[in-house]
């Protein structure tokens, strides 16, 4: 995750603003490489202790969604925390639809929007 101020960002030239893209694609790359390796030392200890991992099913991943759909919509309507007006999130690749509370913050790999 890269968090950046839009109007420090827009106040970029073009070539800075390419380059922080860049480094902030390498930095959520890395993130989420050391996140799976992570992710599969901890599963190997399980296993290796006797637990039985296992991939989840369509229907719970389903499940799951649902739920964080549910989530999200209960946090449009009422959010846990006020949001300035100015603050804008940017959605990552790998993240799910988020709508745009504003314009100043941007959270994720930052990205233009059209």
């Amino acid at each position: 995750m890269v968090i950046v101020n839009a109007k420090a960002f827009d106040g970029l030239s073009p070539e800075v603003q390419k380059a922080v893209m860049d480094a902030a694609a390498k930095a959520e790359t890395r993130g989420w490489e050391m996140s799976m390796a992570e992710t599969d030392e901890k599963k190997k200890v399980l296993a290796d202790n006797g637990m039985n991992v296992a991939a989840p099913s369509d229907a719970l991943k389903s499940g799951l969604a649902k739920v964080g759909e549910q989530m999200v919509a209960d946090c449009r309507q009422k959010p846990v925390m006020p949001v300035p007006p100015s603050s804008t999130l940017i959605k990552s690749k790998r993240r799910t639809d988020f709508s745009d509370p504003g314009e100043d913050a941007r959270i994720g790999t930052p990205r233009r929007n059209s």
